[in-house]
This record gives C-alpha cells, sequence and structure tokens, in this order.
C-alpha cells in the first residue's frame, strides 16, 4: 500500500513537473512568435520609408538605366563647358593683348569690347559648366537612392547586400569620375 501511495505521488509530481514544462514551451513560442513579427515590422517599415522616399524623389527602379544614361550626357556637357570655357579663356587672353596693342583709341575701344565680349563668353560657359556639375550630382543621388532600393527585391536583405555593393561601388567610381573633369 505504501508503495502505491509513493507511486501516486511520483505520478502527480511528474504531471505537475510536465504541466509547468508544457507552459514555459508556450511562453517561449510565444515569445519567438513575438519577436518574428516584430522583425517583419522594421522591415516593413524601413520598406514603407524607402517607398516613400523613393516616389517622393521621383526615382523607380527600372529608372536606374535611364538615370545612368543622362549622368553619362551630364559629364560629356560638363567637359564639353569646360572646353568651351578653356577656348573663351584663350580668346580673352588674345583680345586683351591686341587690345594693348592698339594705338588709337578707337581701335582700344574695339578691342576692350571684344575682351568684354570673350569675359562674358568665359563666365557664360563657366556658368554652364557649374550647371553642368549640379546635374551630375542630383543623377549620382537618384542613382544613388535606385542602387538602395535594390535591398528589398529578392528573397532577402542579406541576399542584396552584395549586389547593392557592387552596384554603390560602380556608382560611386562614375561619379568621382565626374567631378574630376
Amino acid at each position: 500500500m505504501w508503495i502505491s501511495i509513493g507511486l501516486g505521488v511520483v505520478a502527480v509530481g511528474l504531471l505537475i513537473w510536465a504541466i509547468n514544462a508544457q507552459s514555459d514551451a508556450d511562453d517561449a513560442q510565444s515569445q519567438l512568435d513575438k519577436s518574428k513579427e516584430t522583425g517583419s515590422t522594421v522591415l516593413q517599415g524601413a520598406k514603407t520609408a524607402y517607398d516613400d522616399v523613393t516616389q517622393e524623389l521621383g526615382v523607380q527602379n527600372e529608372d536606374l538605366a535611364a538615370t545612368e544614361e543622362d549622368l553619362k550626357k551630364a559629364e560629356q556637357d560638363a567637359a564639353k563647358a569646360e572646353e568651351d570655357a578653356a577656348a573663351a579663356e584663350e580668346q580673352s587672353d588674345k583680345a586683351k593683348g591686341e587690345a594693348e596693342k592698339a594705338s588709337s583709341q578707337a581701335e582700344k575701344a574695339q578691342k576692350e569690347t571684344e575682351s568684354a565680349n570673350a569675359e562674358a563668353d568665359k563666365a557664360k560657359a563657366e556658368a554652364k559648366a557649374t550647371e553642368s556639375k549640379a546635374k551630375v550630382a542630383a543623377d549620382c543621388g537618384k542613382a544613388y537612392v535606385s542602387a538602395l532600393g535594390k535591398l528589398f527585391e529578392g528573397e532577402s536583405v542579406k541576399a542584396q547586400v552584395e549586389v547593392v555593393k557592387n552596384e554603390l561601388q560602380s556608382i560611386t567610381a562614375s561619379c568621382k569620375a565626374a567631378f574630376a573633369e
């Protein structure tokens, strides 16, 4: 009889232990589910913020190729504007030299007018070069935002990190080259 009571006490103890273990497992599962929900919420929030910024800037992932083409054209425009500025400066120097050589007042006035026109052309060319560089900077910014958007394409952010890193390096090299000219 004492053995039966002892076995009964052991059975009750095991039952209490099993119920407690199941409760702990349920709590752990609940916390795991909440963590997954929080992670999904954070990722969704980041994607929503990115989408808002992209929409506000008017940049779409499919516009990346067009943006890069605009960047190349802006680089070419900047190079042409700088060449025009150099030519205008050379013309200005030549006109100044000729103005100094002129002996009569009328000739000097004409040469000074040409010099002033050359200086104005130089200023216009420099303004155009500055405008082209501003366009390059805007195109670079759009390219960066578009590249960052690729983080949300594919199966996971981790899988896209290397693709985005390579694209950002390529964009950085293009932008540095554009500003170096």
